[in-house]
């Protein structure tokens, strides 16, 4: 099963092929991009279970008559969420404390 041939006889996976650049190519063909968030400038946590227990403890700090397991269950579910886990869990925690704003309608 070699696969179809084109009139030239090549097979069709071969003819689809992308082309390969010279071996005298210049460009650096294994550059990779790598963000680390320890290299960064912010005040990000690394341990997941730290930031839970942080956030937490500020939410209750906030709003004494929270409930801890609520509050212990909905940080643990934004811990799994990148846009919060990369927010300090202090800042988050405040934003959490934030009333709602009522809905308006059409």
């Amino acid at each position: 099963m070699g696969g179809r041939r084109t009139a030239a006889g090549a097979s069709l996976q071969e003819s689809r092929a992308m082309p390969t650049p010279p071996d005298d190519d210049p460009f650096e063909k294994t550059f990779r991009l790598v963000c680390r968030l320890d290299d960064a400038e912010i005040d990000y946590v690394r341990e997941t279970s730290e930031w839970i227990v942080r956030c937490v403890k500020r939410v209750l700090e906030l709003d004494p008559s929270a409930n801890a397991q609520d509050v212990t269950t909905t940080v643990l579910d934004m811990s799994t969420r990148g846009r919060w886990r990369l927010m300090k869990p202090e800042t988050v925690a405040d934003q959490l404390v934030l009333p709602f704003a009522p809905a308006t309608g059409p």
